[in-house]
C-alpha cells in the first residue's frame, strides 16, 4: 500500500475497515450454537461481519510481518491507533498541499 498517493476518501474507506469493531461474543455464541433464534437478515449480517473482521486481522498479521510500524496491529488497539495514524498523516498532507498552492 502506497500511502503517499492514497486519496482522502480511500484512506477513510480502510481506517474505517481497520477500526471496525468484533461481533460481540454473545452474538457470535447465538450465531454459532443457535442460529434459529436470529432473523435471516441478522444473521446475513453476522456472518459479514465474521468475515470481514477475518479479513482484517489476516491483512493486519501479514502487514505486521512485513512492516516494523505494524507490529502491534494484531491487537485490536493497535489496529485502531494505525487506522487513528494513517487518516491523521493524509488529511495533514492534504492540508500542507493546500498551504503549498496558495
Amino acid at each position: 500500500m502506497i500511502t503517499t498517493y492514497m486519496k482522502i476518501r480511500a484512506m477513510t474507506r480502510l481506517t474505517r475497515w481497520l477500526d471496525q469493531n468484533n461481533v460481540h461474543s454473545e452474538l457470535r455464541d447465538t450465531f454459532f450454537l443457535r442460529p434459529w433464534l436470529m432473523w435471516p437478515k441478522e444473521r446475513k449480517g453476522i456472518e459479514r461481519r465474521l468475515d470481514e473482521t477475518a479479513a482484517r486481522d489476516a491483512f493486519c498479521d501479514e502487514r505486521s510481518k512485513k512492516r516494523k510500524s505494524w507490529k502491534n496491529t494484531y491487537l485490536r488497539s493497535g489496529q485502531y491507533d494505525k487506522a487513528l495514524q494513517l487518516i491523521t498523516y493524509i488529511t495533514n498532507r492534504y492540508k500542507r498541499r493546500a498551504n503549498d498552492k496558495r
